[in-house]
């Protein structure tokens, strides 16, 4: 796993964390046989390697940045959102297209009581959990922007991006507020999706910017 550095002058990798997964640390005779070093035979998953290249970074004090971009891997743990939150970061990590999302005010309805017990709780109604490839899908033209994210080997990087602000799912009930930012090409297909936790003045030109440079990196810092 590589964490890399993208600011004005340039990006850079700056760091990097070997991740094993359980089927190798949990076979000492194997990573012996491959020479993985005694210290790096302990199951770290991705998020904690991330987190820890990520803060070490910041501790150094040799760089400074704003926002981190990543792919669903983070993008769809909570554990990492917070972390990232925890450091004061915004960010711009990809999503599922099949991801669960509310509206920022759901509606809830109460069954009728019965007359024994306690009256039951609350319960959002769940024809309105859609997956964010659904909710793209509803956007009205007018929400959607072309917006050139950088120039590539084959010219210049033009997509359509919207955005708006949902309730992501926990438990399959709506919880906290997240900006879902939509991509396509400009004839609609190969879509993508992102979770920011970006504040509302933030440019709909900036989370593009972030995303765009997050396609081959597992994380990444920008200034």
């Amino acid at each position: 796993m590589f964490l890399a550095h993208v600011g004005p002058r340039g990006r850079a990798l700056v760091d990097k964390r070997l991740y094993l997964p359980e089927g190798w640390t949990s076979n000492g005779a194997r990573c012996a046989a491959e020479g993985v070093p005694e210290a790096q035979r302990r199951y770290r998953a991705k998020i904690d390697l991330a987190l820890e290249m990520l803060r070490r970074a910041r501790a150094l004090g040799h760089l400074s940045a704003e926002w981190a971009a990543g792919d669903d891997a983070f993008g769809m743990s909570p554990f990492f959102r917070d972390g990232l939150a925890a450091e004061g970061m915004q960010y711009v990590l990809d999503v599922p297209p099949d991801t669960p999302v509310w509206p920022l005010e759901p509606i809830w309805s109460s069954p009728a009581y019965q007359g024994r017990g306690r009256p039951a709780k609350p319960k959002p109604r769940q024809e309105e959990r859609l997956s964010v490839k659904k909710r793209s899908l509803a956007q009205p033209q007018e929400a959607w922007r072309e917006i050139t994210i950088a120039e590539g080997a084959q010219g210049l990087r033009t997509y359509r991006f919207s955005a708006q602000r949902v309730r992501e799912t926990q438990y399959r009930q709506p919880s906290g507020v997240l900006l879902v930012v939509y991509r396509q090409n400009l004839d609609g297909s190969e879509p993508r999706y992102y979770w920011s936790n970006g504040p509302e003045d933030t440019p709909l030109e900036t989370l593009p910017q972030v995303a765009g440079d997050s396609l081959n990196l597992a994380s990444l810092l920008f200034e």
